[in-house]
């Protein structure tokens, strides 16, 4: 309906990072190594645990399916000056850079042939699209490992700090439209 309804609020990143990596890499179907890196003292958040939990997934998922087995999915999360970042990176073919802002469309697939991963496109369009209506915004950033064959892709979120907020946008639920219309 082109409308999402927010319930903001202090997330506690750890714990919720930590949910998503014992759910999707330490699953039993996608088995892998991974690494969360959590800055100590870390503030929380001001976003919709729910719907920032969903973008955590979709950012994870994908590493798993494009990155190879033979290592780590590297989850992070560290403070800026006025914000949080938390990243995901992999190690996988990575993101030529003419194509980097056009993951972020809806049904974009980087790769079209028969044996990609199966995927409608739309995980990364709706990651971003909630990272702003969260008053965030997520970036790509490709090669990132000196591999030839693997040189990975870091998806990163940056969101602002729950003590940040001005006390007008604490109020609870809210809709929004424009930056966080959906569609």
């Amino acid at each position: 309906a082109g409308r999402l309804t927010l319930r903001p609020g202090p997330v506690a990143v750890e714990p919720l990072m930590a949910r998503v990596c014992a759910s999707v890499v330490a699953s039993e179907a996608a088995r892998r190594d991974w690494k969360l890196e959590v800055a100590p003292e870390l503030p929380p958040v001001w976003a919709d645990e729910m719907l920032l939990e969903e973008i955590v997934r979709n950012l994870v998922e994908n590493a798993v399916r494009y990155s190879s087995s033979g290592h780590p999915i590297e989850i992070s999360a560290r403070r800026d000056e006025e914000s949080v970042t938390l990243a995901v990176s992999d190690h996988g073919p990575g993101i030529p850079e003419g194509k980097q802002r056009a993951v972020f469309r809806s049904f974009y697939r980087l790769d079209q042939s028969e044996s990609a991963p199966a995927g409608y496109g739309l995980g990364l369009y709706f990651a971003d699209k909630l990272a702003r209506a969260l008053g965030g915004e997520i970036r790509v950033e490709s090669p990132i490992w000196p591999d030839r064959d693997a040189p990975g892709t870091r998806f990163a979120i940056t969101l602002p700090i729950a003590e940040d907020v001005p006390p007008d946008e604490e109020s609870g639920t809210s809709e929004t439209d424009g930056a966080g219309t959906l569609g």
